[in-house]
C-alpha cells in the first residue's frame, strides 16, 4: 500500500470497501450520545482512532508505505535487512502477499462489524431519546417516553390509528365550538355607533317642540281646574255647591287626570316602559303617581267612600305638567345647540386639556373638527344619573311605608297612602333641574355664535383651573398697527425687514400679520429660520442664512449687549439686531377694544382665572392694566417657554369638543366658560332643592299617615307644599 496526500489507498481492495467510503459512511451516520448529536471534533477523533487501529492491523509496527514491485529479483541470502521504517523496494514474497491480503480482508470485516455495532447503538439511542424534545401531550399522543408500551406491532398500529382518529374528531369539535362562540360574540357585540350630524340632531330634537307646546296649553287649563276643585274641598276657596258632593268631585278629578294622561301619553308610556329596560327617571315617578292617584279616585267612586280625603289627582297632574315643561325646555336647548353647530363647517373647538399644566385641566381653543360633539351633548346629565339610581329606591320605600301606615290604621287606606307618598316623590321640577339652566345658557350662547356640549361640556368648564388667553384674544389684528420703522444698520431695507419679519412670523406672535404685510409691501421673501429660541427676558432669536438675528424689546437688547441710542428707548417697539449690530426699530401701536375690556371685567366677576399665553413680548401685565384701565391682578403670566407650549395648536385628540365657536373674540370665549360653570352650579343646587323637598315630604306624609292625620295630609296641603319647593327650584335654575 502507499501513502499519497495524507490518504490511504489499497490496490487490491474492491471499490465498495475502500477506506474512504467506509469513513464517509461512518461520518454520515448520526451517532447519538444522550439526547444530542456528537460534535464534528468528536467524529474526527473517532475516525482517526479507526484509521490508526486499521493501519496497525495491516502493517503491524511499520508505519511506512509498502510498494510491491514484481519485476525486481528476490533478495540475496546474507543481504542486509532493511531498517525499521525503511521503504522496501524489493518484490514481496508470495506468503507475505497472502498475509497482507488476509490482513486487509480482516480489517475490512472488523470495520464493517464496528459500523454495524455503531448503527445498532444509534438506532437504540435514537428510539430511546427521541421523545425528549416532545411535550408531554405529544408523548402521550405518540406513545413514547413514559407512555411507551410493548404491544405487538399490529395492535400498536391499530391503537395508534384509533387514537389519531379520536384526536382528529376532538379537534374538530373544539374548532366548531370556538367558531360558534365567535359567531355569538359578534352577534352580541353592539354595532359600531354612528354619530348623528348636527343637522340631523337638530331635526330630531326640534320635531316635537310644536306638538309639546300645543299640548301643554290644555294640560295647563285642566290642571288649574282640578287644582281649583282640590282647594275648594279644603274650604280654601269657594266652589259651586254640587262640587261638595264626593261623587261628583271624584269623577271630575279622575276625569281630568285621565285626560291629562292621554294628552301626555308619550311621557306616561315612557315612564312606565323605561323601567323594564333598566332605565329609571323622573318620568317614571310622575307616571306612577298618576296611576295610583287614578286608582285611588276610582276606588273612592266605586266604594262611595270619603274617609281619607280627596285623591291626589291635582298633585299628579301638576307633576305631569312640570315634566312636560322640563322636556320642552330641554328640546329647545338642544335644538339651539345643534342649530349653531350646523352653521359652520370648520368651527373653533373649545376643549379641556390636562397635559398643558400640572395644576389640572385648562380650557383652550383651536380650529378643529366638531366630531364627537353631538354624542357628548346627549349624554346623561347629573339629574338623570341621580334619579336613575334613586327612583327604584323611592318606589320601594313608598310601597313599604304605605303598607306599614295602612297596617297601623286600616288596610283599606293602603292605596290612598301609597298614592300620597308617590305623589310627593314626583317633584314638579325634576325634569327642569338641568334643562332649565341649559336652556338659558344655550339661548345666551346662540347669540354669541357658540354652543356648549351639554352637561359634560359644562363639567369641563367647571373643572378647569383657568382659560388660556392668546395674543389675538387681548389685541385682535385690527387693534394693532405699525406706527413707523427706522433702519439703523448699513444694510438694505429689504434684508432687515425680511430677516425681522421671518423671525416674528416663525414665533407666531400677534404681530405676525403686521410684519407679513410689511414684507409683502417691500417685496421681501420669507426665509427659513434655524435654531429658534425664546428668551425669558423678552425676546426671540434664530439663525437666518447663517446670520444671528435677535428680535425683542429695548431691555432685551441691553441684556444681549447691544447698545441703543438714548432717543430710542421706546416702549411698545420691536428692535431687531443682526450679527450683534442693531439693525432696525419697528414701532407698534396697541389699541384697546371695548369687547375685550367687557370680557376681562366678566372674568373678574365670574372668578375665571385667565392664563395669558401671549407670545408678543411687548404685551405685559402693566400694558394690560394701562390699556384697559382695570385692576387686573388675577391673571397668570407664565414663562415664555410655557406660553409657547400653552398657545400652540394641539393635535387632534380623542377628547370630544366641550364647546364650539363660530366667531372669534375673547368675549364669546369667556361667555362659554361662564355659562358652563353656571350650568353646573345651578344644576347641583336645583337637584339639592328637589331632593330635599322629596325626602322631607315623604317623611312628613309617612308620619301623618301613621298617626292617622289624613286631614293634615290632604291633597290641597300637599299641592301647596310641592308648589313652594318647585318655585324655589325654578328661581335657582333661572337666575
Amino acid at each position: 500500500m502507499s501513502f499519497e496526500d495524507g490518504s490511504i489507498g489499497f490496490d487490491n481492495m474492491d471499490d465498495d470497501y475502500s477506506l474512504e467510503s467506509i469513513l464517509a459512511e461512518y461520518k454520515g451516520n448520526a451517532f447519538i450520545q444522550g439526547s444530542s448529536r456528537m460534535s464534528k471534533d468528536e467524529l474526527e477523533k473517532q475516525a482517526k482512532a479507526i484509521i490508526d487501529e486499521y493501519t496497525r492491523e495491516i502493517s503491524g509496527d511499520n508505519a511506512a508505505e509498502v510498494e510491491a514491485k514484481p519485476d525486481e529479483p528476490a533478495a540475496k541470502t546474507g543481504e542486509k535487512k532493511p531498517r525499521r521504517g525503511e521503504i522496501v523496494k524489493k518484490e514481496s514474497s508470495e506468503p507475505k502477499e497472502r498475509k497482507a491480503k488476509s490482513g486487509i480482508e480482516k480489517g475490512i470485516r472488523d470495520v464493517e462489524k464496528k459500523l454495524r455495532r455503531v448503527s445498532e447503538v444509534e438506532e437504540k439511542q435514537a428510539a430511546m431519546f427521541s421523545h425528549r424534545e416532545l411535550t408531554e401531550d405529544e408523548q402521550e399522543f405518540f406513545g413514547v417516553g413514559k407512555y411507551s408500551h410493548s404491544q405487538p406491532d399490529e395492535a400498536y398500529v391499530e391503537d395508534a390509528e384509533a387514537t389519531i382518529e379520536k384526536e382528529r374528531k376532538r379537534r374538530e369539535r373544539v374548532k366548531a365550538r370556538r367558531v360558534k362562540r365567535l359567531e355569538n360574540r359578534v352577534d352580541d357585540e353592539p354595532k359600531p355607533h354612528k354619530e348623528l350630524s348636527a343637522t340631523d340632531a337638530m331635526r330630531v330634537y326640534g320635531s316635537g317642540i310644536n306638538s309639546l307646546r300645543m299640548r301643554m296649553i290644555p294640560v295647563l287649563v285642566i290642571c288649574l281646574l282640578i287644582a281649583y276643585i282640590t282647594y275648594g274641598t279644603n274650604a280654601v276657596i269657594a266652589i259651586p255647591a254640587f262640587l261638595n258632593k264626593v261623587l261628583y268631585r271624584n269623577i271630575l278629578l279622575a276625569g281630568g287626570l285621565l285626560l291629562i294622561m292621554f294628552l301626555a301619553g308619550d311621557i306616561i308610556i315612557s315612564g312606565i316602559i323605561r323601567p323594564f329596560r333598566g332605565k329609571f327617571g323622573a318620568e317614571t315617578l310622575a307616571a306612577v303617581s298618576c296611576v295610583f292617584a287614578l286608582v285611588d279616585a276610582v276606588l273612592q267612586i266605586a266604594l262611595s267612600r270619603a274617609d281619607y280625603g280627596a285623591p291626589y289627582c291635582a298633585v299628579a297632574a301638576v307633576s305631569v305638567l312640570g315634566a312636560m315643561w322640563g322636556i320642552l325646555k330641554g328640546r329647545k336647548a338642544y335644538n339651539l345647540t345643534f342649530k349653531m353647530a350646523s352653521q359652520t363647517k370648520v368651527p373653533t373647538v373649545v376643549t379641556s386639556e390636562w397635559e398643558k399644566v400640572d395644576e389640572g385641566a385648562v380650557i383652550t381653543k383651536n380650529l378643529g373638527s366638531s366630531k364627537g360633539f353631538v354624542d357628548k351633548s346627549t349624554e346623561r346629565d347629573l339629574s338623570e344619573t341621580v334619579y336613575n339610581k334613586l327612583t327604584p329606591l323611592l318606589l320601594l320605600a313608598s310601597v313599604v311605608f304605605a303598607g306599614l301606615c295602612a297596617y297601623m290604621n286600616s288596610m283599606d287606606a293602603f292605596v290612598h297612602c301609597l298614592s300620597g307618598i308617590t305623589a310627593v316623590s314626583a317633584a314638579f321640577g325634576a325634569l327642569m333641574i338641568f334643562n332649565q339652566p341649559f336652556f338659558i345658557a344655550a339661548k345666551s350662547l346662540f347669540n354669541h355664535g357658540a354652543a356648549i356640549a351639554g352637561w359634560n361640556g359644562a363639567c369641563d368648564m367647571k373643572r378647569a383651573v383657568g382659560m388660556v388667553v392668546k395674543d389675538l384674544d387681548v389685541f385682535p389684528e385690527n387693534c394693532m398697527t405699525l406706527n413707523g420703522l427706522k433702519i439703523l444698520a448699513p444694510m438694505s431695507e429689504e434684508k432687515i425687514i425680511a430677516y425681522t419679519g421671518s423671525l416674528v412670523v416663525a414665533s407666531g406672535a400677534g404681530t405676525s400679520k403686521i410684519f407679513a404685510e410689511l414684507m409683502r409691501e417691500y417685496a421681501c421673501s420669507l426665509y427659513r429660520v434655524d435654531e429658534f429660541s425664546c428668551y425669558e427676558s423678552g425676546g426671540i432669536g434664530a439663525y437666518i442664512k447663517g446670520s444671528r438675528v435677535w428680535v425683542g424689546s429695548a431691555a432685551f437688547m441691553n441684556l444681549m449687549g447691544i447698545r441703543l441710542p438714548q432717543n430710542l428707548d421706546i416702549k411698545n417697539a420691536v428692535f431687531s439686531a443682526i450679527d450683534g449690530e442693531l439693525a432696525g426699530v419697528f414701532i407698534i401701536n396697541y389699541l384697546p377694544s371695548d369687547a375685550v375690556q367687557s370680557a376681562l371685567v366678566s372674568m373678574l366677576h365670574s372668578r375665571i382665572t385667565p392664563i395669558f399665553a401671549i407670545r408678543d413680548f411687548n404685551v405685559t401685565p402693566a400694558l394690560i392694566r394701562n390699556k384697559f384701565k382695570i385692576p387686573f391682578d388675577e391673571g397668570e403670566f407664565t414663562t415664555y417657554a410655557a406660553r409657547y407650549e400653552l398657545s400652540q395648536n394641539s393635535e387632534q385628540t380623542s377628547e370630544a369638543p366641550a364647546a364650539l365657536m363660530s366667531r372669534e373674540g375673547i368675549n364669546h370665549y369667556t361667555e362659554i366658560v361662564r355659562c358652563g360653570r353656571r350650568i353646573v352650579t345651578a344644576t347641583k343646587f336645583s337637584l339639592a332643592i328637589a331632593l330635599a323637598g322629596t325626602f322631607i315630604g315623604m317623611v312628613l306624609m309617612i308620619l301623618m299617615f301613621a298617626g292617622g292625620s289624613f286631614i293634615a295630609a290632604s291633597a290641597a296641603n300637599v299641592l301647596t307644599y310641592m308648589l313652594m319647593w318647585a318655585a324655589a327650584e325654578y328661581l335657582i335654575a333661572t337666575f
